[in-house]
């Protein structure tokens, strides 16, 4: 299975791109690609050709949410609906990854589980491999 990650330097994509075997899995940074630019993420998709897009990015500063909402609101809306237009226009299924805000402890005790059982539904799960793409 090909799959794209998009958010793969923070927590959530690290730790992804550190648990996931098995498939051809290519992760992008926001230094790779800005989410908020559609013709980027739609660039990639297309390059790529993955089964699976994974979002994984976000911005999830609370207090650099609060004092620059413009910014968390491109990031945050406006970059989750580039990614799900892309895979809705190139053919990959999509799945958008819920964010929880922990304190640090809480993060790292649970984040391997976390990473376990995401895994899991994507490799195990034929369910979820028979969902079609974001059009529907």
């Amino acid at each position: 299975m090909r799959v794209a990650i998009f958010g793969a330097s923070g927590l959530l994509g690290k730790a992804l791109m550190g648990e996931w075997s098995g498939d051809a899995v290519v992760g992008y940074s926001s230094r790779d690609v800005d989410i908020r630019d559609a013709s980027a993420v739609r660039a990639i998709a297309e390059e790529t050709e993955p089964e699976w897009i994974v979002l994984a990015a976000a911005y999830t500063d609370v207090d650099g949410c609060e004092n620059n909402p413009d910014l968390a609101f491109t990031v945050n809306r406006d970059g989750a609906v580039n990614v799900a237009e892309a895979a809705k226009e190139t053919g990959p299924s999509c799945c958008f990854l819920a964010r929880i805000t922990f304190s640090m402890e809480r993060k790292r005790r649970l984040m391997k589980p976390m990473m376990r059982d995401i895994l899991r539904a994507f490799t195990g799960d034929q369910r979820l491999k028979q969902r079609s793409n974001c059009s529907s």
